[in-house]
């Protein structure tokens, strides 16, 4: 089998594994940020283009509407199924599977390229958890500057170079808005861009404000979170070193890599893994610095970030049965680590083979791992998202004069605004309705507003309603 072959039959056995974990393995419960962003998914699938903003999670969230409005036409076409919110984040995935393929097929070649699929097949569980997890940020931040990397390295006529270095310049600039983390691969964007001749460069400083648009339009109209981005990029909160080395490699790091609560006790395997990781990233950062040095000048810019805001990421919580949910900010390190793991085989001069022997062992340990959780009945995956949590719908609206927090929306004017909206409002999906009828027993929850009751018991969806008066009432008090 030629080395593309086998690059491509990887990629392949990636995209139909990525299958397989949605339908058979164990990562299809919502967590709460997560379930906010599939609600917004839902109700842009019904056309609430408009509410957007309103929707998004947190200022800093871009990649939160960015999913809520991929999953729409999922949502329309598949049903408002659990599948339909997950393809979202299994399809970043890809993305970053994708991109580090790419890059690595031009500057390691087919066979490099190939052994950085196998060790991203083989990522730890928790990796493994977030990548299909819809956050809005964590793993899918890394998508963005490794398929900007990969279109830096396009080859062709002047046009052609150029053409790339704007789409890559546009990726990027996407990227900041999705979610802040992405700014780990821009130095070594930079770096590539220095290096890769005159005509990518123009085109990647006139792509990265245009791809950066929709950060600017959200925080156009909102002082307060420009504000706030400011104090994100202007505020260091340097790590004390020995903390810094614990977060990176502490035993709670290490429990977490395959968390207890799906794989059980490992045994001494996570440790060995975790630093054997390390060792053959460490020497392929050291070889490729001059040679090719997109991966390893990103890992220093990540564990620079990580030192010099801890603030944003220090653990506040060591719970063992959140393990993948507080290792959250160190996604991005599963794709740089397996780049540089492959750079280190593909340019060693010595000992390649004993380099190529523990990079496998790496990755099909970590295969095993994987398929070893497709356990479960793939009939969960078509299952409802079940979104009557009791959270606020931002499309309802409010009445005048509109409070802006939810917990103050329980006026008479408020709920009149609700029943007006239900009765000349129609959606396509019954689901969405549930949600907006949820809002307005929320509101009726808020005040007390027993005597209403009849009105909103004539819009249908009484579950949606009992459970929306339920959660009104318990906020209230």
């Amino acid at each position: 089998m030629s080395p593309r072959t086998l690059l491509l039959a990887l990629l392949v056995t990636e995209l139909l594994a990525t299958l397989a974990d949605l339908l058979l393995g164990p990562w299809l419960g919502l967590a709460p940020e997560e379930a906010h962003n599939a609600r917004a998914g839902l109700l842009v699938a019904c056309g609430h283009y408009d509410d957007l903003w309103a929707m998004q999670y947190r200022d800093f969230c871009g990649g939160c509407s960015a999913e809520a409005v991929m999953a729409a036409p999922l949502v329309r076409g598949l049903g408002p199924s659990v599948l339909a919110w997950k393809l979202v984040p299994a399809l970043l995935h890809l993305a970053v599977v994708g991109g580090a393929a790419a890059w690595a097929a031009r500057r390691l070649g087919a066979r490099g390229a190939a052994l950085v699929v196998l060790l991203l097949a083989g990522a730890p569980g928790f990796y493994r958890a977030l990548a299909l997890t819809g956050f809005g940020n964590h793993a899918e931040s890394s998508a963005f500057p490794l398929v900007a990397a990969a279109l830096l390295l396009v080859e062709g006529p002047r046009l052609l170079r150029f053409g790339a270095g704007l789409l890559a310049g546009g990726v990027a600039g996407l990227g900041l808005w999705f979610c802040y983390t992405s700014a780990h691969g821009l130095p070594a964007l930079l770096l590539v861009v220095a290096l890769g001749g005159r005509w990518r460069a123009p085109g990647f400083v006139l792509g990265l404000p245009v791809g950066a648009l929709p950060w600017w339009a959200y925080h156009h109209t909102r002082p307060a979170a420009l504000q706030e981005a400011g104090g994100w990029w202007t505020t260091l909160h340097p790590a004390p070193p020995g903390e810094l080395v614990d977060w990176l490699f502490g035993d709670f790091v290490r429990l977490g890599l395959w968390p207890p609560v799906e794989h059980g006790a490992l045994g001494p395997f996570p440790d060995l893994w975790w630093g054997l990781a390390w060792v053959l990233a460490a020497l392929g950062a050291a070889l490729s610095l001059r040679r090719a040095p997109f991966p390893a000048t990103a890992l220093l810019t990540l564990l620079a970030a990580f030192a010099l805001r801890y603030d944003l990421w220090d653990d506040s919580t060591r719970d063992p049965a959140a393990a993948a949910f507080l290792l959250r900010y160190r996604a991005p390190l599963i794709p740089l680590l397996a780049m540089n793991i492959a750079a280190a085989w593909a340019l060693a001069r010595r000992g390649r083979s004993w380099i190529l022997a523990a990079a496998l062992a790496l990755a099909l340990s970590g295969v095993a791992l994987r398929v070893s959780q497709w356990t479960h009945p793939p009939g969960r995956a078509l299952a409802p998202l079940a979104l009557l949590d009791g959270e606020a719908d931002r499309t309802v609206p409010a009445g005048l004069p509109p409070e802006r927090l939810p917990r103050d929306q329980g006026r008479p004017q408020d709920i009149d605004a609700a029943l007006a909206f239900l009765r000349a409002h129609q959606d396509p999906l019954p689901a969405c309705r549930a949600l907006h009828v949820q809002e307005l027993g929320r509101r009726m929850g808020l005040s007390g507003a027993e005597d209403r009751l009849e009105e909103a018991q004539a819009l249908g969806a009484p579950e949606a309603l009992a459970r929306g008066l339920e959660a009104g009432a318990a906020q209230r008090r």
